[in-house]
């Protein structure tokens, strides 16, 4: 690595100790060499701040370990803003304290985003990872390209804001597992602190995205770990499927909103984003109405496909 590197991999996390060793371990294993970690503990009260401490202590060089003033917790935008801001690197990467790299997701990124030079952001789907096998080759399928009656083109640059308009539309569709340019998250503003938890990586999203091309490739470089089952997951403080959907609502309506505000603020009006916000807020509000019109949407396209070209 040089003295400046050029990717810095920011890892959030909180009361994470017993899946954060296996994230870091899997930014050293990347097959690119010339990054920096950087840990931001959101006020953890269990073994994952020593565990982080420790880890950082076996590559110094490498890997720095920061907190909030008084050790607080602040939330995920607040703590991806630290990181950020203390990052040396020209490109920025996330990586959840209970997910993993594929070990060329470093390598592969840097090279699109250097050859796609107007692109500000490079991301793909994430890889369903059935973690509880212990193995990372147990996923099953890809997700956040795909879903709702949708199937995003990738492999091609989207030109401001069209991506932002689909991933407002269809609640299926996050631009994940990215890697993106340090001075376009500045020039936004970086993220939204008053999100704390849910959405706080699609607001960045979205206002990277007013503003700058992203790159949607087909391909994943990053294992998003599932949890099996009701019971297990019931141990590991989530919610019953009906409470999950309503809390879920509860927070698009809320992303939704603050992506209106926003428009309004930047002097926004492009009738896609307008006609995405409608469509998504009758999503929400007709559930049922939107669940018969996107089956009637697919038998057209069946029907479709059947007709005798030529």
């Amino acid at each position: 690595m040089t003295d400046t590197p050029i990717v810095s991999a920011v890892i959030i996390f909180c009361n994470e100790e017993e899946y954060l060793e296996e994230a870091v371990t899997s930014v050293f294993d990347q097959t690119y060499d010339n990054w920096e970690l950087i840990l931001v503990d959101d006020g953890s009260t269990d073994a994952s701040t020593e565990l982080a401490e420790r880890l950082a202590a076996s590559r110094p060089d490498r890997v720095r370990c920061l907190h909030h003033p008084g050790r607080q917790r602040k939330g995920m935008s607040a703590s991806r803003n630290l990181g950020v801001a203390a990052a040396r690197g020209r490109y920025i990467a996330y990586l959840d304290a209970d997910d993993r790299w594929l070990p060329e997701k470093l390598s592969s990124q840097i090279e699109l985003i250097e050859r796609h030079v107007e692109a500000a952001v490079v991301c793909g789907p994430l890889i369903l990872w059935r973690s509880w096998t212990g193995r990372p080759e147990d996923a099953d399928g890809l997700y956040g390209t795909h879903g709702d009656g949708f199937e995003l083109a990738t492999n091609r640059l989207y030109e401001p804001p069209e991506l932002v308009a689909e991933f407002i539309r269809h609640k299926d569709l996050v631009p994940s597992g990215a890697l993106f340019h340090r001075s376009a998250f500045v020039d936004v503003g970086g993220a939204d602190e008053t999100f704390t938890d849910n959405y706080e990586d699609a607001v960045v999203f979205a206002k990277i995205g007013l503003r700058y091309p992203i790159y949607c490739a087909d391909r994943s470089w990053y294992l998003y770990r599932q949890y099996p089952g009701p019971v297990e997951a019931s141990q590991r403080g989530r919610t019953r499927p009906d409470a999950d959907r309503l809390r879920g609502d509860a927070a698009r309506l809320v992303f939704l909103r603050w992506v209106e505000n926003h428009l309004a603020e930047e002097m926004v009006d492009d009738p896609r984003l307008i006609a995405a916000l409608h469509d998504a807020r009758r999503q929400i509000e007709h559930p049922h109405r939107h669940r018969i019109r996107r089956g009637l949407h697919r038998r057209v396209d069946r029907l479709v496909q059947r007709v005798p070209r030529g």
